[in-house]
């Protein structure tokens, strides 16, 4: 009881135009107190207690590293440079925005950044050649769930601190179901039906077509896989990885040759100081949902009977699904992984599933959620980057939905998929 109740006024706020983190914190705390009967100190102990895992601190390092790029006109050079390969035609120009998409997963690490960094990036140039604003915004929001399952992944790093997963492990099962997002939203965009004259040159596309970009497009693209390895095979840790990514963001900063590195790093902090603040406290917010959870009665009783419900565990994979795909369509994704982290540990260990392959389970739903009408996040994220009416961007997302529930199931039914990468390193 305590759990809906709290979940409702949530949603009831944030759709009344309240931030995200004061929807979910005052309700949270409310039901804790008046509710529950949890002292105040209790409050604030779980706030602390959501930011405490060590892993957490790889969080604003790697935001620093993708405002870094960001900022010092990295992403912009990457654009340019995928431009230059599949952007000559206006036909090809969806595929760059899939293929700017792949290339920033590595970067950001994040869904809502993706989609606005990708939106702002290739709207214009997509309108000026032709197609709909709705459009647009329907392939930046679907290509933006690339983001969360390649690294650095901070969604990743957020269920490895609340489940005890190995974050390394996380980041290496996500390649392989990201890279298959990739070319199934690249198959929609070359079948669906062309308008107009697309087999013209886009306007708007500075290309660098020289072999020293080239390279260096190459180097700026190869260093962050690197980086990945070194955390898959043990070399360094996730948060040791996050340093190592700052000082290759600045690298590459250096390489794109676009803007000083100084003045980059100084706005590039002043920018991950204010996208952190919103970061943490809705960890900390979510965290106090995770412990309303654990300690009201109904919570538990729901959730002990969801762990026992499925009989086999491709029913209890299946069973997780549905209840992520509604929970990621109407909350953001760490409150999100708050709400199952109750349930995900039961449902491991009653039907001996791999908690790797899960993890990824669990963040590939909430991503579909994301993009699925009529809440999904990354819909009016990408909406508002495009400049495009949300209602044409949910008529047009459909099919892109279609084929991310298909990879979906995919995911979900041969685990090798995801384990693939994991499996080969620890044998």
């Amino acid at each position: 009881m305590g759990a809906l109740l709290a979940l409702g006024a949530m949603v009831a706020l944030a759709l009344a135009g309240a931030p995200l983190v004061w929807a979910l914190l005052v309700p949270s705390a409310l039901v804790l107190v008046l509710l529950l009967g949890m002292p105040l100190a209790f409050v604030g102990d779980q706030l602390i207690v959501g930011l405490s895992p060590f892993v957490i601190v790889a969080i604003p390092l790697y935001l620093m590293a993708g405002q870094l790029l960001n900022v010092g006109g990295v992403v912009d050079f990457v654009f340019r440079s995928v431009g230059g390969g599949a952007g000559r035609s206006r036909r090809h120009l969806p595929a760059v925005n899939v293929g700017l998409s792949t290339a920033l997963a590595g970067i950001n690490g994040s869904a809502l950044a993706d989609a606005t960094a990708v939106g702002g990036l290739t709207a214009p140039i997509m309108r000026k050649a032709g197609y709909t604003p709705g459009y647009i915004g329907a392939l930046t929001a679907a290509s933006s769930v690339i983001g969360p399952l390649v690294p650095p992944s901070i969604v990743f790093i957020y269920y490895g601190s609340v489940l005890s997963v190995p974050v390394g492990d996380l980041f290496a099962a996500g390649a392989v179901p990201g890279g298959l997002v990739a070319l199934s939203l690249m198959a929609v965009v070359y079948l669906r039906p062309k308008e107009g004259d697309l087999d013209a040159s886009p306007e708007g596309v500075s290309v660098p077509n020289s072999l020293q970009c080239s390279l260096r497009f190459w180097a700026i693209l190869a260093a962050f896989p690197a980086v990945l390895l070194a955390m898959v095979v043990g070399v360094v840790s996730p948060t040791e990885g996050a340093a190592l990514t700052v000082l290759v963001a600045a690298a590459c900063v250096v390489l794109a040759r676009l803007k000083p590195l100084a003045g980059a790093s100084l706005q590039a902090a002043q920018r991950t100081a204010a996208q952190l603040a919103d970061v943490l406290l809705l960890i900390a917010a979510s965290n106090l949902l995770a412990a309303i959870i654990l300690l009201d009665p109904s919570s538990a009783r729901l959730v002990e009977e969801l762990a026992a419900a499925p009989s086999t565990p491709l029913g209890a994979l299946f069973t997780l699904n549905v209840l992520l795909l509604g929970l990621g369509a109407v909350l953001d994704t760490f409150p999100a992984i708050a709400v199952v982290s109750a349930i995900i540990p039961s449902l491991v260990e009653a039907h001996g599933l791999d908690p790797v392959h899960v993890g990824l389970v669990v963040v590939l739903n909430l991503m579909v959620g994301a993009v699925t009408p009529p809440v999904g996040l990354c819909l009016f994220a990408s909406a508002k980057a495009t400049g495009a009416p949300v209602r044409e961007v949910l008529r047009e997302v459909l099919p892109f939905v279609a084929v991310l529930v298909g990879v979906l199931v995919l995911v979900t039914v041969f685990p090798q998929i995801s384990l693939l990468i994991p499996n080969y390193f620890h044998g």
